[in-house]
C-alpha cells in the first residue's frame, strides 16, 4: 500500500511543479498588453510558440492595432473548456481604445529555451485567439464585471 502511495506522488509531483500558475497567466497577459500598445510586434511574436508563430505571422498584430487599437485594460474571466486545446484556454475581457469590450484567450506552454538561457521567457503562447467570440465566451464576458 505504502508502495503504491509513493509511486503516485512520484507521478503527481512532477505535474504540479511543471503546471502555470494564474499568476503566469496574469504575468504573461500584462506584458503581451504592454508589447501590443508599445507596438513592438518582435516582442509580441517571441511570446508565441515558434509552430504557432509561423502559423499566424506577425502582421497581424499591426492591423490588429489599426482596427482594435489599443489595449486600455484586461481582466481575467473565466476557462474555454471547450477548446480544442490540450489547456483549457484562459479568457481575457480586454477593453480596446477602437473596438471596446473583446475576449481574447490562449493557453501556456513552457518554454525550453528558457532551461539553458536566463533572458528567455519562461512560458510561450500554446493556444491564442485574439477575438474569441463564440456565443459562451461572449455570455462570460458580458457577465464579468
Amino acid at each position: 500500500m505504502m508502495k503504491k502511495l509513493l509511486l503516485i506522488l512520484l507521478l503527481i509531483c512532477p505535474l504540479a511543479v511543471a503546471a502555470q500558475t494564474q499568476e503566469d497567466y496574469e504575468r504573461t497577459m500584462a506584458l503581451f498588453m504592454k508589447c501590443y500598445n508599445d507596438g513592438d510586434t518582435n516582442k509580441v511574436c517571441q511570446l508565441f510558440r515558434p509552430d504557432l508563430r509561423q502559423e499566424m505571422g506577425c502582421g497581424f498584430i499591426r492591423r490588429n492595432i489599426k482596427e482594435y487599437g489599443k489595449m486600455l485594460s484586461q481582466k481575467f474571466v473565466g476557462f474555454d473548456t471547450m477548446s480544442k486545446s490540450d489547456n483549457p484556454l484562459r479568457v481575457f475581457k480586454i477593453t480596446y481604445s477602437l473596438a471596446g469590450v473583446q475576449a481574447m484567450s490562449f493557453s501556456l506552454r513552457e518554454n525550453p529555451a528558457a532551461a539553458t538561457s536566463p533572458r528567455e521567457l519562461p512560458y510561450l503562447f500554446g493556444g491564442f485567439n485574439f477575438n474569441d467570440i463564440t456565443p459562451r465566451i461572449e455570455r462570460m464576458v458580458k457577465q464579468a464585471r
